[in-house]
């Protein structure tokens, strides 16, 4: 596995330019089809320093992600996925699926009205183009998909960004409910949403 790894870094070459300049080598073989992931001197560098924060700001994370559970706790048209799932949380995104006659787009238009981003994790998969017809049916990830939504989350926010950012997506989710419910499968909250990609700051006032 290890060098399985070494190829795939470095366009599956079996040796580098510095083995040959440093005469370790003549020649090289291409074992694989790779690409370049050789990070450079400066991104390493700014990389150790990061990772010397990442303590601090995991901690954070955990302190966010409690005090936006305890405001959408009692927010009907809201739920709050993993809120009793086995394991630690990366406290990586904040997601919440909308209730089923709840209008998503209407919920994002009316955050961004307020100047509060809010992003989709993830669409099902049969949804993108170059998987569509190589799947079978997943009414469970179709529903979650439809309606997911993240929002704002990040180690510098305030307690003040938390609570506009509750105040606004239970408003805005009381007024894009629609009047019928829809005919969507039922499944459970816990399914379905993924907490392992970075989010990207975004402002929540």
């Amino acid at each position: 596995m290890e060098k399985k790894a070494r190829y795939l870094r470095s366009h599956g070459m079996t040796s580098l330019t510095l083995d040959r300049h440093q005469g370790r080598v003549v020649s090289y073989d291409v074992a694989q089809a790779g690409l370049n992931y050789r990070i450079d001197e400066i991104r390493a560098a700014i990389g150790i320093v990061q990772l010397e924060k990442l303590p601090g700001a995991n901690r954070r994370r955990r302190e966010l992600w409690g005090e936006y559970r305890r405001r959408l706790a009692g927010v009907e048209e809201i739920e709050i996925p993993f809120r009793e799932g086995e394991g630690e949380s990366s406290y990586h995104i904040f997601p919440v699926l909308l209730g089923r006659d709840v209008d998503r787009a209407r919920v994002i238009e009316r955050l961004k009205e307020r100047g509060i981003q809010s992003s989709i994790h993830y669409p099902a998969i049969g949804e993108f183009t170059a998987y569509r017809g190589i799947r079978g049916e997943a009414p469970i990830a179709d529903d979650i998909s439809r309606r997911e939504l993240t929002l704002p989350f990040f180690p510098t926010m305030t307690g003040d960004d938390v609570a506009v950012a509750c105040s606004s997506i239970t408003e805005a989710s009381r007024e894009g409910r629609r009047e019928s419910s829809a005919s969507w499968p039922a499944c459970s909250a816990r399914t379905g949403i993924s907490s392992s990609r970075r989010a990207r700051r975004s402002s929540a006032s």
